[in-house]
């Protein structure tokens, strides 16, 4: 069955709702472990430049002091002005970390893009400062370098995507670009070449966002999808249940015994047996067989057992053909115009005439298996239900003796579309040579068949499979004797 747009744009969206609300929280957790990283840096990068300034002060002239941004600026001695300078820009750095921290911690309410904008801020406002110290007279910093070492430790840890990966940079290497373009000081084509290998800076953090957006997209799509492929496999267990409690209970006692057989391809099918006492002493039997398989066909079995149920209330000695051609007109009306048809047996089993009253809509034989070992076959009166309106359908309604002792099977075409190991169908001949070598039998036809059918087949069933058997039991002679009806369990899925 091919699923609905609609349905597809459905689960899409859901899957993405889903995918953004765990980006969201993974977003806010992972910042504060980024802020934090650059924090501890930070206040290591300070502590750094206090010990070489104080405490090496003749090695300090050849070394580089990390700052809170990653910048690095030579301290000589006798610079009290540039280390000022420096300490003032590390302390702006350190302040800009630990209030982005604070409030990630303190604002629940920052959700979406202002969260993003958040993130997008630390990182701009970190380029900022080392751009600019790297064009300070106090001395030389990372620069460049440091906005990709930052970037890149941004990339790796928060749950961006490509795009999100690249806002930040734009803002920080447009204030580059300027700044090296005015106060470099190399050659211009040198300071050209350099500024259009800048870009590339972000390259390595925008390749990682790609590949752990891929990969987290791919991970929640696959939990998603098994998450809801469980709720429909448990939702399928409460539906069969209540989709088999619909059919009726078998009857053991009494003139005329019922009992079937239900093998449905999936977890619910589109076979159906719906039993009704007509009167005392008669008894309506219909067997449906919907197109397809499946939830689809089990929702149209639903719909044909409310039609049922209301019809035999309304008319209760309403005759099989009759019975038909409702059903047929309700097909034609309701069901046809998506595209479900299906077969139907009605049938009436009248023990003080010893007759069976039948009309069948396009479905297959069903066999007779007289006392006397006889088989006849109760071939199809008119067409499948829901292929014309109600006027030009006739039901062909016909009358066969039904005598005790007599035992009737009917069934569905799962049946006949049995898959032997030559690769060829089971068809009706192959279903007659079975009902020929268990008719002899004393035990239940229904399970014979079945049992039979199983016996030949390779692989897992093709369609629903149901078999019914109906007996007239001869030590019951009195045509006054009333039948046990089964109740039907009513309730629509």
């Amino acid at each position: 069955m091919e699923r609905s747009p609609v349905t597809l744009v459905a689960a899409t969206s859901e899957l993405q709702q889903e995918f953004d609300r765990e980006t969201q929280q993974l977003l806010r957790r992972r910042f504060l472990w980024f802020s934090g990283t650059l924090i501890c840096l930070s206040v290591i990068a300070i502590l750094f430049m206090f010990i070489a300034f104080f405490a090496f002060p003749a090695a300090a002239k050849a070394l580089s002091a990390n700052t809170a941004g990653g910048m690095k600026v030579t301290i000589n001695d006798s610079d009290w002005k540039n280390l000022a300078v420096t300490m003032v820009v590390s302390c702006l750095g350190l302040a800009c970390y630990i209030g982005s921290f604070w409030l990630a911690w303190k604002r629940r309410d920052l959700v979406g893009e202002q969260f993003l904008r958040l993130t997008y801020l630390l990182v701009v406002v970190d380029g900022f400062l080392q751009v600019g110290l790297d064009y300070m007279p106090i001395g030389q910093s990372l620069g460049i370098l440091g906005v990709f070492i930052t970037h890149f430790l941004a990339c790796c840890f928060l749950p961006w995507t490509p795009r999100q990966a690249m806002m930040p940079l734009i803002p920080v290497l447009l204030v580059w670009g300027t700044l090296h373009m005015i106060l470099g000081d190399s050659a211009l084509p040198v300071r050209t070449f350099t500024l259009v290998l800048g870009p590339l800076v972000g390259v390595p953090g925008v390749l990682m966002c790609m590949l752990r957006h891929s990969r987290r997209y791919e991970l929640a799509e696959r939990a998603f999808f098994y998450k809801r492929f469980r709720d429909v496999r448990r939702e399928l267990v409460d539906a069969r249940r209540i989709h088999e409690a619909l059919f009726p209970r078998e009857i053991t006692q009494g003139p005329v015994q019922f009992s079937y057989r239900y093998e449905p391809m999936q977890q619910i099918g589109g076979d159906f047996i719906f039993v009704h006492e007509a009167a005392p002493g008669k008894l309506n039997v219909i067997l449906l067989d919907v197109t397809g398989h499946g939830i689809l066909a089990a929702l149209t079995v639903n719909r044909i057992w409310g039609e049922l149920t209301r019809i035999t209330a309304e008319r209760p000695d309403i005759k099989p053909g009759e019975l038909l051609c409702l059903l047929n007109r309700y097909a034609h009306l309701t069901l046809a115009t998506h595209s479900i048809y299906l077969t139907a047996l009605c049938m009436r089993i009248d023990t003080h005439k010893d007759e069976l009253i039948y009309a069948s809509g396009g479905h297959p034989p069903a066999f007779i298996v007289r006392a006397t070992g006889e088989i006849e076959e109760l071939f199809s009166t008119t067409f499948v239900l829901g292929a014309c309106s109600g006027d030009d359908f006739e039901d062909g309604a016909a009358h066969v003796p039904f005598l005790p002792g007599d035992r009737l099977v009917a069934y569905t075409d799962g049946i006949t579309e049995t898959l032997s190991a030559t690769g060829r169908l089971l068809g009706l001949e192959g279903l007659r040579a079975i009902m020929r070598d268990v008719a002899t039998r004393r035990g239940p036809l229904a399970d014979a068949v079945l049992a039979a059918t199983d016996a030949k087949r390779v692989g897992a069933r093709a369609d629903d499979t149901l078999v019914v058997e109906l007996r007239r039991d001869n030590t019951y002679l009195s045509n006054e004797e009333p039948m046990p009806v089964p109740a039907h369990a009513a309730v629509p899925v």
